[in-house]
């Protein structure tokens, strides 16, 4: 058995950070490359943000454009935006947005406004407006969150009925004149600029660092996401906006799992901690230490009565669910644990690590009840629903499909050109979903001998991936930062 190179994996970590480039990609871009024919009703991203672009014009058209805005825009107060929201007779709130450009009002347009934020974009703190269409910028950026905020926090209590008087927000804004010459270009809610065949979405990233690991919440309303820092983000997925921050790992934090309640997270990092968080509140309840490296992975029982953790210390920890006390540890990989799950019905442990093996092992009395044997390091795995197949990830980078219990070769998937990465069944399906270090998603039928469907969009390699309760959508993280939502065919 070859040793494992630990400088060789921190080399990887640290490739995933610096290896982060900010790209864009296009709604017609992923359209084109979205193997199935209709988009749900979700963002592609679960933040995103408003960019304009000029179209084909002549250059003189565009250098007097140009000119007249360079004037124009030096004008004191030349750029405002006014959010105006009124109660409605059933109880909710009306909002129009319009733009003033040199004291002229331009068209004012209605906006379904569900809540605000503020953001760090264009080197200062903005406030941005939630809507269905998105998280859209609304303010100019400042050099402190306070005056954003403030204004966060009036829309937000108008909007959750604590405010009856009409509610006006003014705002600095950048309205882009130079844009205001080409044929068909309107001005919509908060001086956004739009021109028919110019209007893009792009990405804004979720996380300041690589993403590390995704997590839906059994009911599918919450999905949690860890990068590589120190914080963990609770996203709404009615409209995608972050919901709460979850501070407490001294590192980089590696893996998260729900209880099947969904009203607890767990997390881990490289700290060596596990910790319990009471969601929605996001409080910390509870501390678990005793490995001795970053931890790698979590693995929770379908009764959520056992909590399982791997480490960079060749150990699996067992813990009681409902107290966190150390159950047992099991010993037997020569390298580290890269991830763990259990059987549906609770008894088995199975164990993917970097040594080439993954292990068996009976949770009543920790042995190791089966060894199977890889040509190289086992980077993930995930079982069906039903327990009837094993899948696991290499970095050779092949899946193989196990048949349960018995452990039994079915069948290989190639394809892919880097390291698996993450794995996912596609529940009330026969779909397989992975994600790979060739910044690519597939999506693999068990059944038939077909081609896999590609999603491809991420600017770095997919880290992670997560598959939504009901089975109609995929979350994936990358090292380029961002988290995306792909639509699944019904099957």
């Amino acid at each position: 058995m070859a040793e494992y190179n630990r400088n060789e994996r921190e080399c990887q970590y640290a490739w995933s950070i610096v290896s982060n480039s900010g790209l864009c990609y296009t709604d017609d871009v992923f359209k084109e490359r979205l193997p199935f024919p209709t988009p749900i009703p979700l963002p592609t991203t679960l933040v995103h943000r408003t960019e304009r672009r000029m179209g084909l014009v002549s250059l003189g058209l565009v250098l007097a454009i140009i000119g007249g805005w360079m004037i124009l825009a030096a004008a004191p107060g030349a750029r405002l935006r006014v959010l105006r929201c009124e109660r409605g007779g059933g109880g909710g709130a009306a909002c129009e947005a319009q733009s003033l450009w040199l004291g002229v009002a331009l068209r004012a347009a209605p906006v379904e406004v569900q809540g605000a934020e503020v953001g760090e974009e264009g080197g200062g703190y903005r406030l941005f407006l939630i809507t269905p269409a998105g998280t859209f910028p609304f303010s100019n950026p400042t050099a402190g969150p306070e005056e954003p905020q403030a204004m966060a926090d009036q829309i937000n209590r108008f909007l959750g009925g604590a405010a009856e008087e009409p509610l006006t927000i003014q705002a600095g804004g950048e309205v882009s004149a130079f844009l205001s010459g080409m044929l068909g270009s309107i001005f919509l809610a908060g001086g956004f600029v739009l021109a028919a065949m110019n209007y893009r979405r792009v990405v804004r990233p979720a996380h300041t660092h690589a993403l590390t690991s995704l997590a839906f919440s059994p009911d599918g309303q919450l999905l949690a996401s860890a990068a590589w820092e120190q914080t963990i983000q609770l996203w709404q997925m009615t409209h995608g906006a972050p919901l709460r921050t979850l501070t407490g790992h001294v590192g980089p934090v590696t893996a998260l799992a729900f209880r099947p309640d969904g009203q607890t997270l767990a997390s881990a990092g490289w700290d060596q901690t596990i910790r319990l968080w009471r969601l929605p509140e996001g409080l910390l309840l509870g501390l678990l230490t005793g490995h001795t490296e970053p931890v790698n992975c979590l693995a929770v029982s379908a009764d959520g009565h056992m909590l399982a953790s791997g480490s960079l210390d060749q150990t699996i920890r067992l813990w009681h669910g409902a107290d966190g006390a150390l159950w047992r540890v099991l010993r037997g990989h020569a390298g580290p644990i890269e991830d763990l799950a259990f059987t549906p019905d609770g008894h088995l442990l199975i164990s993917a690590s970097a040594d080439r093996s993954v292990r068996f092992w009976q949770v009543a009395d920790g042995r190791c009840v089966r060894v199977i044997e890889h040509p190289e390091a086992v980077t993930c795995l995930v079982i069906t629903l039903d327990g009837q197949f094993l899948a696991t990830g290499s970095t050779d980078p092949l899946i193989r499909l196990w048949r349960l219990p018995a452990g039994e070769l079915q069948r290989q998937f190639a394809g892919h050109t880097g390291w698996v990465r993450s794995l996912a069944f596609v529940p009330g399906s026969r779909k397989l979903v992975s994600a790979a270090t060739d910044h690519t998603l597939r999506l693999w039928s068990l059944e038939a001998e077909v081609e896999p469907q590609i999603l491809a969009g991420h600017a770095a390699e997919v880290t992670c991936l997560a598959v939504s309760p009901d089975g109609q959508v995929v979350a994936s993280g990358s090292a380029d930062q961002t988290v995306r939502l792909w639509p699944l065919p019904r099957l």
